[in-house]
């Protein structure tokens, strides 16, 4: 992605999967929800009996899900 002068510009918190070739751009980085919920999902039926703390709520909550900043329009910059 550096080659390709992706993100060479951005400024702000880069959303990842935690793929290695996502990370360590040296800006801040929050982990994808859809991605955490399903990897707890997967620690929870590797073993149900013992890891019931992995085991993801059925629905997210409301204030989680509510977005805080508008996306940027076309050509604006931040």
């Amino acid at each position: 992605m550096a080659d390709a002068g992706v993100l060479a510009h951005f400024t702000g918190t880069t959303v990842t999967d935690a793929w290695s070739s996502s990370l360590g751009y040296g800006r801040a980085s929050a982990l994808c929800n859809a991605h955490i919920l399903r990897d707890l999902d997967g620690v929870h039926h590797a073993d149900p009996t013992t890891q019931q703390w992995a085991k993801p709520p059925s629905t997210p909550s409301p204030p989680a899900m509510t977005p805080r900043i508008r996306p940027a329009r076309p050509g604006e910059t931040r």
